[in-house]
């Protein structure tokens, strides 16, 4: 029998507890493999995900949320979310430098991808502010770059979608330590807390500096650390 057709409650996914784990919000979570695919679990009140958006999950109407297959466990809901091909974005910097790519170039792409995704989201009425936006709930296919979210509802610290985006950026500067990445970083960070824009005005900023960093080339450090009145040789390597 083909298991990926098999109704995630009717599957023991205890014996399937051997895909290793990852971590989400600080708690490592099992990944279980099911069919080739592969999930990690968090047990939610019932009351924080309608009945509404678990059939927008379960369905997979949402393209740019990770689908999800849900069980009521002792009152609550278990929640298996699809990750399979995706990794979490913390996880992906080191593909991505052994690659050699631009790396300021790869995040504000994936910061687009996921301000597209929240406005989808948006689009089949999830409350965002409800969202869990951060470097654990972000996962990105390393082969294509596509991005999806985690649905993760908070419970409390609501805060706005500007402040979790510029947050996120943020995070990818601390993690990415990379100049050029530091430098636009900080920029859009400052831009998007001070804008007071619209979700869909921050996407259109971000997409302008996308094509500004495809655009201009970044110096060495080298010449960035040169003063005029340097000599050669004065700039450390």
């Amino acid at each position: 029998m083909d298991l990926a057709l098999v109704p995630i409650a009717e599957v023991d996914m205890e014996r399937k507890r051997n895909g290793g784990n990852l971590c989400i919000n600080g708690i490592v979570r099992d990944v279980y493999e099911s069919g080739g695919r592969r999930f990690f679990s968090l047990l939610i009140e019932e009351s924080q995900i309608p009945q509404y958006r678990r059939r927008v999950l379960e369905n997979r109407c949402c393209q740019q949320l990770l689908p999800v297959h849900i069980i009521r466990e002792k009152g609550k809901l278990r929640v298996f979310y699809d990750h399979g091909g995706f990794i979490q974005l913390k996880d992906i910097y080191k593909e991505w430098r052994r690659s050699g790519i631009n790396l300021a170039s790869k995040n504000i792409t994936t910061v687009v991808s996921v301000v597209s995704a929240v406005i989808s989201a948006e689009n089949y009425l999830f409350s965002c502010e409800e969202l869990s936006l951060h470097m654990d709930t972000v996962f990105v296919r390393p082969d294509t770059g596509e991005v999806r979210l985690a649905y993760i509802p908070e419970t409390q610290d609501h805060l706005s979608v500007t402040d979790k985006i510029a947050s996120l950026i943020k995070q990818m500067i601390q993690v990415t330590c990379d100049e050029q990445w530091t430098v636009y970083g900080e920029e859009m960070y400052d831009k998007i807390l001070s804008c007071n824009d619209s979700i869909s005005g921050i996407e259109k900023l971000l997409l302008e500096k996308g094509r500004e960093i495809c655009r201009i080339e970044w110096p060495e450090k080298s010449e960035m650390r040169c003063g005029t009145n340097n000599k050669p040789g004065d700039c450390p390597a």
